[in-house]
């Protein structure tokens, strides 16, 4: 639920956007709640329903808000069991967010290490993904090459990777 003083902030900020030249909007969600700003701006709003769970999935509730203007996408290549991932990216076909390369602890993960991996542990996080060996394997063997994809982050990741990824994908943009 969205309180009248964050719609009113939620207001401001969209007036200011407009006000500077800004036209169109790509934005993360993961709930409905800014949806009534973005029905009754001036910009034109592209909405991406963010997708996760590994314990509990978020997919079902997601999956209601979709429409032409608010697609789905995986949060992260870390955040989604397998079966939910292939849901979003094979059964919807609008472009990708993915938050990509945050940290280290994303492909030590795959290894047991770090932070992410020791935080799994805790929570008894049961992964079905830790057969690809790395997030970006992983955003390889699971994404198709023809998908538009906006990789989010990316401060942690190695040319080797960023090469691999360049020449899987027909489309692929780095928001740093």
């Amino acid at each position: 639920i969205t309180s009248d003083y964050s719609r009113k902030c939620m207001q401001e900020q969209d007036a200011e956007m407009w006000e500077s030249g800004t036209g169109y909007v790509m934005d993360i969600s993961n709930d409905a709640s800014s949806f009534f700003i973005k029905e009754r701006s001036l910009m034109k709003y592209h909405t991406f329903l963010e997708c996760f769970g590994l314990k509990k999935s978020n997919l079902e509730s997601q999956l209601k808000l979709k429409d032409r203007l608010h697609t789905l996408s995986p949060h992260s290549m870390y955040a989604i069991q397998e079966s939910d991932l292939r849901k979003v990216v094979l059964e919807n076909d609008g472009p990708l967010s993915i938050h990509f390369g945050e940290s280290p602890d994303e492909d030590a993960l795959f290894d047991g290490c770090g932070h992410l991996a020791e935080w799994y542990r805790k929570e008894n996080f049961q992964c079905d993904f830790m057969h690809y060996g790395s997030i970006t394997q992983r955003l390889l063997k699971t994404v198709p090459k023809d998908r538009k994809v906006a990789l989010v982050h990316c401060s942690h990741i190695c040319m080797e990777d960023i090469e691999r990824i360049m020449s899987h994908f027909n489309e692929v943009y780095w928001v740093l």
